[in-house]
């Protein structure tokens, strides 16, 4: 696992890592860790496409605070389009989301998912792995208030395992 917290380092960055950066984010789940991600990437200018929930008023409430496009209870719902995923559901959640996830009719090569569990390897992710995104286990070593303060994430160490590209995206 690798720590980071700060600036990123001056080294380049490979081009996969710079071409799945461009695309959109997704989060699932709308709870203190999710809205926390959700807005730590608007601030730092990538773009939330949707927002997945098992509450549609929190899903709803948390893609409007960001711009979100979609709002929705279902990740089959998901579009087809190429996007990166923050999963951030409970720890027990997560095998289920990553079948859910693996099951939809969509390419996701070059795609980033990650969940924020503490207490899960990457590895959770096998099965989106072999069909080419890059898994990463990413963990904010930070309590996580209610979600009411905008920039909770700044200067916070992360826990970072997964893949070379993952963990090349998860530091930015």
């Amino acid at each position: 696992m690798l720590l980071y917290s700060g600036e990123r380092q001056s080294s380049p960055m490979k081009e996969t890592s710079l071409q799945v950066l461009k695309q959109p984010f997704v989060v699932i789940g709308a709870g203190r860790i999710g809205t926390a991600i959700a807005r730590a990437l608007v601030s730092s200018d990538y773009r939330v496409e949707a927002v997945f929930s098992r509450s549609h008023i929190d899903a709803t409430v948390l893609a409007e605070s960001v711009g979100a496009n979609m709002a929705s209870t279902h990740v089959s719902s998901l579009s087809r389009d190429p996007v990166n995923v923050f999963t951030c559901v409970p720890d027990n959640e997560i095998e289920s989301v990553t079948c859910d996830l693996s099951n939809l009719d969509r390419d996701w090569n070059n795609s980033f998912v990650a969940h924020t569990s503490g207490a899960k390897p990457a590895a959770v992710f096998d099965v989106l792995a072999k069909q080419g995104s890059h898994v990463a286990s990413f963990h904010p070593l930070k309590s996580i208030p209610d979600g009411t303060v905008k920039d909770i994430l700044q200067d916070c160490y992360i826990g970072i395992e997964g893949d070379e590209i993952a963990t090349e995206v998860g530091f930015t």
